[in-house]
């Protein structure tokens, strides 16, 4: 367990342990009180796995604050994750709007948007592997506008040599540029909006790359711009297709359906187009995925983080908000390669991962059954199951044997059979 060594590495057993549970019962049980964890802890084979866990509300409160006070322990976990990236794995950073209204509320007075606005917010600066789309660390800041010199700085403290804003709103690729320390450390690739002068420009029809990415096929091109950069021009087949509609019934509801032939060719030029602009010289198809596989890290740290709204407690600190900013990116990091196992495993074409995880949930087996370090029987009859089928997941996750699992059918029609005679 990589992630259980790297905690080691930097703090004691016990705290260790009590992070890596504290990750994980976040996942089982979204939304879970302080209060709740010893009992959730007790009631599952995590006891079993992670002996040691000390999880009662006052000992949860003091190791967050704590976590979020040991600010070098801090950078250490984080150097120790960074470490792990493969080589030729670009690192991205980005970040998110995360309401903090707890009953103590400390960072968001710093932020201007609370003040003017009654908003009690805070911004979460992560970093990740844009490969893996794994988190490696997180930071958590007051300031309430889009600030290139903070995500600068971030990578810089966090020994990361360079590093991706990708799609990040707010900010202009001048910002970047004029940060300290930005033409080192910090790089970009930003959507570009499609206007006139820039389709007159860019917009082409000589495409040199194709790929294929959720279901369509997109053709590409790259040209350098005038002040040194890079814009990479898009098409997809299937999005061309749908804009192309939606432009023609947009044309139908305004009773403008004798338009001509120049209005037409003006607007085919925009249909299923994107246009990003970028400081690095990259495969087309890199930037294209590095953009449209962003949501998943962002989504993944907001679910999580957004458990800071129902905090009602004297003892929340500035220092517990920190340390919960240690523990979310450990529990979307194990998140990540459950669904990864699952993808693997061909469960997530026909479930959703929320719905494979209540299915999963439902399973329980004998607390005083134990496997010798071997993989658990799923015929041994220590098991409760309500639906026969949930031990067909945990067959196919790897995680039971005793039962044959079923190859994947094939989609379509089975091929027909050549009869004797014919060729």
């Amino acid at each position: 367990d990589d992630i259980l060594e790297d905690l080691l590495a930097v703090y004691d057993i016990n705290d260790a342990v009590s992070i890596l549970v504290m990750a994980i019962l976040r996942i089982m049980v979204p939304g879970i009180s302080g209060a709740e964890y010893a009992e959730y802890y007790r009631s599952t084979f995590l006891r079993v796995f992670y002996p040691g866990a000390r999880l009662s509300e006052s000992r949860i409160g003091s190791l967050e604050s704590w976590l979020g006070a040991s600010y070098g322990a801090r950078l250490k976990l984080a150097s120790k994750r960074l470490s792990r990236v493969s080589e030729g794995h670009r690192i991205a950073a980005g970040r998110i709007l995360v309401s903090d209204r707890s009953a103590v509320s400390g960072i968001s007075e710093y932020s201007c948007i609370s003040r003017s606005r009654d908003a009690e917010d805070v911004w979460a600066i992560y970093a990740y592997d844009s490969e893996t789309m794994e988190p490696l660390c997180t930071e958590i800041q007051p300031d309430s506008a889009p600030n290139a010199g903070d995500l600068d700085t971030f990578l810089l403290q966090n020994n990361i040599g360079s590093g991706i804003l990708i799609a990040e709103d707010g900010f202009l690729p001048e910002q970047i540029a004029g940060t300290e320390n930005g033409s080192s450390a910090l790089h970009f690739i930003m959507p570009v909006e499609m206007t006139d002068s820039i389709m007159e420009k860019y917009g082409t029809d000589d495409w040199t790359d194709h790929f294929e990415y959720g279901g369509d096929i997109f053709v590409a091109c790259s040209a350098n711009t005038e002040d040194g950069r890079f814009m990479y021009v898009f098409n997809g087949i299937s999005k061309s297709l749908s804009d192309e509609g939606l432009w023609l019934e947009e044309q139908r509801r305004k009773h403008n359906l004798h338009f001509g032939a120049a209005a037409y060719e003006k607007a085919k030029k925009r249909f299923g187009t994107s246009l990003f602009e970028s400081d690095l010289e990259l495969p087309p198809e890199t930037v294209y995925r590095s953009f449209k596989s962003r949501w998943l890290p962002e989504l993944l740290l907001r679910q999580c983080m957004s458990d800071f709204t129902k905090i009602h407690t004297s003892s929340w600190s500035d220092h517990r908000l920190s340390g919960l900013g240690l523990i979310c990116p450990v529990s979307a990091l194990i998140t990540i390669r459950m669904m990864t196992a699952a993808r693997s495993a061909h469960l997530l074409d026909r479930m959703t991962f929320g719905e494979l995880m209540v299915r999963l949930s439902s399973v329980r087996r004998m607390a005083d059954s134990s496997f010798s370090g071997k993989m658990p029987d799923a015929l041994d009859g220590r098991w409760s199951v309500p639906l026969k089928s949930s031990m067909e997941l945990l067959a196919r996750l790897g995680l039971v044997s005793g039962i044959e699992v079923p190859q994947p059918e094939r989609r379509g029609r089975p091929p027909r059979k050549k009869q004797e005679g014919t060729a």
